[in-house]
């Protein structure tokens, strides 16, 4: 039995590649927040889904680091969470199996192959001295934390030891796209102190300048405040805010009429995947001076900008 962890559509989508030449696939799935996909998949491989809150992850993971012993193997994409590093430490690392959390795992692997460790963990930020203490007296390292993990499974051409590179293989021929529509694909920037409110807006507003005559559509990263998208709804009339309920190729791939002219962002992991999806695509990444960037980040986007530029699935703008 298997202990997976999933976050989004993209990680969902994930494991059913990585999964795909697996004998053995039962197990149980911990779904992080409102995580919404199809779950066909796992109910016809036996797989339990047990959707958990935020506030309710610790003393899940705490009950799963008891039972280590009933899974032969864990399956982890944020590996940078002090959540899931708090699961992490209750499991030896031949049984952890790690795979791509997005973008963020470009820098991530960079480190990995270099021979260095994760500098800090995300999510410590907002927890105080006694909850620092607590993580600490169970083991969970805040800085300098080893790579622990067996393989690591990414869509990223990546290649090094124990590193895996998965293909997404389903791709639509999309020649036909909605030539009067254009996409900017929001994300987290802001909220994680990426950047400046500032050069977000701006870059979303340069985005439009490009397309006077096409409807502008924004769909929102999920985990985006709802002040930031009645910022980026204020910025123009044209501006049309688009919810969906799973993840953008999931959606695109059940509205192909929707699939627009261009595709918009900073540096979505979308900007990745969709052109494995749909062909004939025009994706297009916002490119921020660095030293606009906050120094923390600085690193992970600089990084993201060369495989970008490597990969050619989008031109800067």
């Amino acid at each position: 039995m298997n202990l997976y962890c999933i976050q989004s559509s993209f990680h969902s989508q994930l494991l059913k590649s990585i999964l795909k030449n697996s004998s053995e696939r039962s197990g149980i799935a911990i779904v992080k927040g409102g995580a919404n996909f199809n779950t066909d998949y796992y109910h016809e491989n036996n797989i339990k889904l047990f959707y958990i809150k935020n506030s309710w992850l610790f003393p899940v993971f705490m009950l799963a680091r008891l039972f280590s012993f009933t899974f032969d193997k864990i399956y982890i994409s944020d590996i940078k969470s002090v959540y899931y590093q708090f699961l992490m430490v209750g499991f030896s690392s031949d049984k952890i199996i790690a795979y791509d959390d997005g973008a963020s795992s470009i820098s991530l692997l960079d480190l990995f192959l270099n021979g260095k460790k994760l500098p800090s963990l995300n999510g410590v930020e907002t927890f105080g001295r006694f909850k620092i203490l607590i993580l600490k007296l169970f083991g969970v390292k805040l800085k300098n934390v080893d790579f622990k993990f067996s393989l690591f499974f990414t869509i990223f051409p990546f290649e090094g030891d124990k590193i895996i590179n998965i293909k997404i293989n389903r791709s639509t021929n999309c020649i036909s796209n909605n030539q009067e529509s254009v996409v900017f694909l929001g994300g987290k920037y802001v909220e994680v102190g990426i950047l400046s409110e500032e050069m977000y807006l701006g870059a979303i507003l340069d985005a439009l300048a490009r397309h006077p005559k096409s409807s502008f559509y924004y769909i929102p990263h999920r985990a985006e405040s709802s002040y930031r998208v009645n910022s980026v709804a204020k910025l123009d009339l044209r501006i049309k805010v688009k919810n969906i309920n799973v993840g953008v190729e999931e959606y695109f791939e059940e509205h192909p009429r929707d699939v627009p002219i261009a595709f918009y962002s900073l540096y979505s992991t979308a900007l990745f995947t969709l052109p494995l999806h749909f062909s004939a695509l025009n994706c297009y990444y916002r490119h921020i001076d660095l030293n606009q960037v906050c120094v923390e980040h600085r690193l992970a986007v600089s990084k993201t900008y060369e495989l970008l530029k490597s990969t050619n699935y989008a031109e800067a703008y």
